[in-house]
């Protein structure tokens, strides 16, 4: 994996890389990326670059959107082994602050499909005393992805395991519905949905979902960050 050029200066994007080896390799969960190591290219304009495990597989992204679903039965064991990642990430206080189903890899490992493997801890939020120093997001700077980004994060008011799990929450909506929970063409008012618009019920889009089921993921949209799962674990 290596810097595209031209990056801007203002994300701080080589300090970024190198943080995204250091914290995917505490981590060190089998359901996360491995980390071989990291350093610059060689040649006349070095670039900062990491070494990863080679996957073959899909990201989720291939199989939900856009109209496509997974059954409940298939969704719910990938989802499972995410939270199991970011538990153990959690727990060392990394928040990944990026999830999205193209960060979700799924491969074929032991005769077992889909596999997870969670990808790119580049933006990640060290919270906490840390073993080395954390990249500082400027202020006013939104770093992730608009359709999944939780509330707190749109208004930068601090990030914590319920940000990764609303963004988790997101994608399971998505793959059971085959819509996004808030659609809009720009990302400020995407942003804007996630904050303040109502939460739609996803068996408004999918009536055959248990009442079960929708409550769990509604409680993982919920817009305040106490009022959602406590853990992964608990999820």
């Amino acid at each position: 994996k290596i810097l595209n050029a031209g990056l801007p200066a203002n994300i701080e994007a080589d300090r970024r890389l190198t943080q995204e080896g250091r914290a995917t390799e505490r981590i060190d969960h089998e359901h996360v990326v491995k980390i071989y190591g990291w350093g610059q290219t060689t040649g006349p304009q070095p670039q900062p670059f990491l070494a990863l495990e080679y996957l073959e597989g899909v990201p989720l992204s291939a199989l939900i959107g856009r109209g496509k679903t997974l059954p409940v039965e298939r969704l719910l064991p990938i989802v499972s082994q995410a939270l199991s990642a970011l538990d153990k990430a959690h727990a060392l206080d990394i928040i990944h602050r990026d999830i999205k189903p193209d960060n979700i890899f799924l491969v074929t490992r032991d005769g077992q499909e889909d596999f997870v493997k969670m990808l790119d801890f580049g933006i990640a939020k060290l919270i906490g005393a840390q073993p080395h120093t954390a990249v500082q997001t400027a202020r006013g700077i939104v770093l992730g992805t608009p359709e999944y980004l939780p509330p707190e994060i749109a208004l930068d008011q601090g990030v914590g395991p319920g940000s990764d799990l609303y963004a988790l929450g997101v994608i399971m909506f998505e793959a059971l519905t085959g819509r996004l929970p808030y659609n809009a063409d720009k990302p400020m008012a995407l942003a804007e949905a996630h904050c303040f618009a109502p939460i739609p019920r996803p068996r408004d889009f999918a009536p055959g979902m248990s009442a079960a089921l929708e409550r769990i993921i509604v409680r993982c949209l919920a817009k305040q960050p106490e009022r959602r799962f406590t853990s992964g674990k608990e999820l």
